[in-house]
């Protein structure tokens, strides 16, 4: 857009144009006659001294959006009349002003008046101004226009417009002109800018617009609004100057003499290639080809006014389209939930939303803006960051999301995932970054978090590892402290305890025989033979249940530590079903009102497994159930699995196991309690269950327990496929006694 120039040709308006261009050259006349007065730039002592010591005060704000006169070119920098004048100024006084794009012009005029803005490089001069600004002779004038649809011919100045719409830019000096002058007659309309308001005459949203000739016909060329056409000249003209705040009187004196500086030929160069107007008036030739064409135009209105009529209704039905298309991407740009921008590679804002104005701590895209001039400086928490975001997106042209730290307007961090791509311009060069980026602080937070557990987590680990490790250790030595004391405590107990059994029915024996009979006439001496005979036969209960405990645990510590020797054979499940049944016939007959009842299946088959050991877990759950139950029924059940494995269960109808007793059924020394508490508890070892279960995984099946309490209790044993011989199974017998 730099050095873009604007063409308009007037045809029906030669002498009024003419006026114009004469004024403009008179102004500009009048400025290089001031400037011929001095041949060369002088300033005071006191001026140089400010300029030294103040170079931080040279501010300069301009408004980024009014070509040609000011704007920001695609690259970010100054660019426009206003900015070849103030370079001028700059290569005179041998500074450099820090300029400051803005996009409100009352918030431009608030800053020049408390002098957080030193200069104003173009301005128009007015009384309220002058109360904080110093103002420059004006260095060129321009003319406000009226600016209409083509298809009007009914206006030709502002009181041909009475009651009609007109638009004027807020805080120019336009909408100050018209409210004093006609602000009675007109309805008038502010709008935000110069292009919204071409637009709404454009699509008929209002009657005309009064503006800047030079200003309003770049528009309508850039908009490319090709039915809009200057319907007339006003009284007001726009006679620039630059402005100086008042607080720096020192600055302003001295850029007066720089001003006066410039030769005029110079002045004149910088304004006919910013504004460039071409008077054209009808020749004779040319009235001559429009009265000729005049009459073929003649035959043909009348077949092309219904399709001009046609056209326009679709012209206009197009314009209003593109108004809603516009304000619906506007709504969505502006309400957007994340923060849309566009920014230039040398550091710049273009464009933002409010909500990465919001993300960013500032009260409107405006003031972020206009606030940040050094985005690697001023919003890089390593500034380095944006090197390498430039670096990946000259490369690939695009770039997602690329996470960097970033800083809020009161110096906060938060941290932000861009997604951007560049825009190029006609030569190839990279113009400016369009993307968005979203606030992931909480995510970065959490992922922080997580790491910092995963170490502490880590840390603990290894702690409790070692711990656990020297635990271990120290169980598998009171392991082996257990099978080495229980191996020697059960045989030193097998010794005595043998002599206390035969002892005990040696006694009982020579009792009988030769003692009992001596007592069969004396009434008293029965009574005692009776005791006697009693405790000789509880000593001999109690002595079979302790050799019982002595042999589970030899063999339950055998089976743990791994020295049982297994003797697999290939055995009958029918006929050891029937061997266990026999074995128990005598524990079934000590309770009458127990009935047992053994169910074979017809394919219940073979399997390899050692006999003692599957005999020892048939024996151990009959004598549960029996110890268990009082009346009613045992049933022992063998059959094979849907798999092809075996299952053997043992059911009764006792008093069943309450809830948070079924998994503890099986640990060592545990004894299923009594459900009523008047009961005696049955007398038992505590290791059976706990036996069947190490035998039933050493075959790798497995053992459950089904039960509700009142209801009767069943263990279910199931053995995998491999134990059947056809499956896998290896059948080891002993070798053959010698003869």
């Amino acid at each position: 857009m730099n050095g873009r120039r604007g063409t308009w040709r007037f045809f029906w308006r030669p002498l009024a144009l003419a006026a114009l261009v004469c004024a403009v050259a008179a102004a500009v006349a009048g400025a290089g006659a001031g400037a011929g007065a001095e041949p060369s730039l002088r300033l005071s002592p006191e001026e140089k001294a400010w300029l030294a010591a103040n170079p931080d005060k040279l501010t300069l704000w301009f408004d980024q959006a009014y070509p040609p006169i000011e704007f920001m070119s695609p690259d970010g920098t100054f660019a426009g009349l206003g900015a070849d004048i103030m370079a001028l100024l700059e290569k005179r006084l041998g500074v450099t002003f820090r300029k400051t794009p803005s996009r409100n012009w009352n918030r431009q005029l608030q800053a020049l008046e408390s002098g957080e803005s030193a200069i104003a490089p173009v301005i128009v001069r007015t009384p309220e101004r002058e109360r904080y600004a110093l103002f420059s002779p004006p260095y060129v004038t321009i003319p406000a226009v009226i600016i209409t649809r083509r298809d009007r011919d009914d206006v030709a100045s502002l009181d041909d417009l009475a009651g009609r719409r007109v638009a004027v830019v807020q805080g120019f000096v336009s909408e100050e002109y018209l409210r004093a002058n006609y602000g009675g007659s007109l309805d008038i309309v502010t709008v935000k800018s110069v292009q919204e308001g071409l637009r709404e005459v454009s699509v008929a949203g209002v009657d005309a617009m009064v503006e800047n000739l030079a200003v309003a016909a770049y528009h309508i060329d850039a908009e490319k609004l090709p039915n809009l056409k200057v319907a007339g000249t006003t009284d007001l003209s726009y006679s620039q100057s630059f402005a100086v705040s008042s607080v720096y009187p020192l600055l302003y004196s001295a850029m007066q003499k720089a001003m006066a500086d410039i030769p005029v030929q110079e002045l004149r160069r910088i304004e006919q290639k910013w504004i460039h107007l071409e008077a054209q008036g009808p020749s004779h030739e040319m009235l001559q080809v429009l009265w000729y064409g005049g009459l073929f135009a003649a035959a043909l209105v009348a077949c092309l006014s219904g399709m001009g009529w046609w056209l326009r209704r679709r012209l206009e039905e197009k314009q209003e389209t593109l108004r809603e298309t516009e304000a619906r991407y506007r709504d969505i740009f502006e309400n957007a939930p994340v923060a849309i921008f566009r920014a230039t590679p040398a550091g710049r804002f273009v464009v933002i939303n409010p909500a990465y104005a919001a993300m960013a701590g500032f009260p409107s895209p405006e003031a972020m803006i206009e606030g940040i001039t050094d985005i690697a400086a001023q919003m890089y928490d390593n500034p380095e960051d944006r090197e390498v975001y430039k670096r990946l997106l000259a490369e690939h042209g695009s770039v997602r999301d690329f996470e960097a730290r970033l800083r809020r307007r009161d110096g906060g961090i938060f941290w932000a995932s861009m997604t951007s791509r560049t825009v190029r311009d006609a030569a190839g060069n990279i113009a400016c970054y369009d993307g968005f980026l979203t606030d992931v602080t909480e995510r970065k937070r959490a992922e922080e978090a997580l790491r910092q557990a995963h170490d502490t987590l880590e840390l603990q680990v290894a702690a409790r590892t070692v711990a656990l490790q020297e635990a271990n250790e120290r169980l598998l030595e009171l392991d082996r402290q257990r099978a080495s004391f229980l191996s020697s405590a059960s045989h030193e107990l097998r010794t005595p305890l043998t002599s206390v059994l035969g002892f005990a029915k040696l006694a009982g024996r020579t009792f009988r025989r030769h003692f009992l009979p001596l007592a069969a006439h004396d009434s008293a001496l029965r009574g005692k033979s009776a005791i006697i005979m009693e405790n000789l036969s509880i000593i001999a209960q109690e002595g079979d249940r302790l050799t019982r405990l002595i042999n589970d645990l030899l063999d339950l510590n055998k089976i743990e530590a791994g020295r049982m020797e297994w003797r697999d054979a290939c055995l009958s499940v029918a006929e050891e079903m029937h061997a266990a049944a026999k074995a128990m016939q005598g524990a079934f007959a000590a309770k009458p009102g127990l009935r047992f009842s053994l169910q074979l299946a017809e394919d219940a088959g073979m399997v390899v497994i050692d006999r003692d050991r599957l005999r020892q877990m048939i024996l151990n759950l009959l004598s549960n159930a029996i110890k268990y139950t009082d009346k009613g029924t045992v049933r022992l059940f063998a059959g094979p699995t849907p798999d092809g494995g075996l299952r053997i269960a043992v059911a009764d109808t006792g008093a069943g196991v309450a809830e948070e007793d079924r998994e503890r059924v099986f640990q060592k020394f545990y004894q299923g309690q009594a459900q009523n508490p008047d009961d005696v508890k049955p007398a038992g070892t505590g290791l059976g269950l706990a036996i069947c279960k190490n035998i039933v995984e050493h075959y790798g099946g497995e053992i459950r327990l089904e039960s509700q309490v009142g209801h009767g209790s069943a263990f279910i044993v199931e053995f995998p496929p491999a134990i059947r011989p056809e499956k896998g199974g290896q059948a080891v017998f002993p070798p053959s006694p010698a003869p």
